[in-house]
């Protein structure tokens, strides 16, 4: 009986399958020229030298706000949890461009880490190809490991992105259906031994 009841208490106890949370940003909740900063620290998300402009602000023809790096050199996302996957849109100055964002040398690029704060190695990168009036979609996935950060590598104003998913790496456990039938299958087994077992034990005749 002790077996059964063992068996019992492993059925319950079966994990479930794991789905990792989806993260959107649009940036639309911030007014124009806000840092964003830790806006979005509810999340498990923070921003080092980004500051939002309009839609008309750069001629960018999407309708959301976004945000530009505004810090020469490494602008930087952290992801807290660490992410497994991330998709953007984004634009860059072009290199003869002499306006909003200046002459670009070398070319924007967006760089994942492994590390906290844009440290660590570089597990994926790509070049910003789309512009200032005209962003283009950009996406990450398929790391060697969860990544934690995400830099633009930029001249201040050079570059901007907007709706940014993310696909973190903190899971979350979700009853699984074979379980569940496991389950029933083993309180089902339990209730038809005992049934069989008073059977045995009543006395002849009865």
């Amino acid at each position: 009986m002790k077996k059964l009841i063992t068996l019992g208490l492993m059925l319950v106890t079966l994990p479930g399958i794991a789905r990792a949370e989806v993260i959107n940003l649009n940036f639309d909740s911030l007014t124009a020229g806000e840092s964003v900063g830790n806006a979005y620290s509810d999340k498990g998300i923070s921003f080092t030298g980004f500051t939002t402009f309009s839609s008309t602000g750069i001629n960018n023809t999407s309708e959301p706000n976004i945000a530009v790096g505004t810090k020469a050199g490494y602008q930087v996302m952290q992801v807290n949890d660490g992410f497994t996957a991330l998709t953007l849109t984004a634009g860059a100055a072009a290199a003869s461009y002499s306006g909003f964002g200046g002459s670009v040398t070398p070319p924007a690029q967006i760089l994942i880490m492994s590390g906290d704060n844009g440290t660590g190695d570089v597990l994926a990168s790509a070049t910003i190809t789309g512009s200032l009036t005209d962003f283009e979609g950009i996406s990450f996935s398929g790391f060697s490991a969860p990544a934690k950060s995400m830099i633009l590598s930029a001249n201040s104003y050079q570059a901007g992105m907007d709706a940014i998913t993310i696909t973190t790496n903190s899971l979350t456990p979700v009853p699984e259906p074979a379980s569940v039938a496991l389950l029933g299958v083993g309180g089902a087994f339990l209730f038809g031994f005992r049934k069989l077992n008073s059977k045995e034990e009543s006395p002849a005749g009865a």
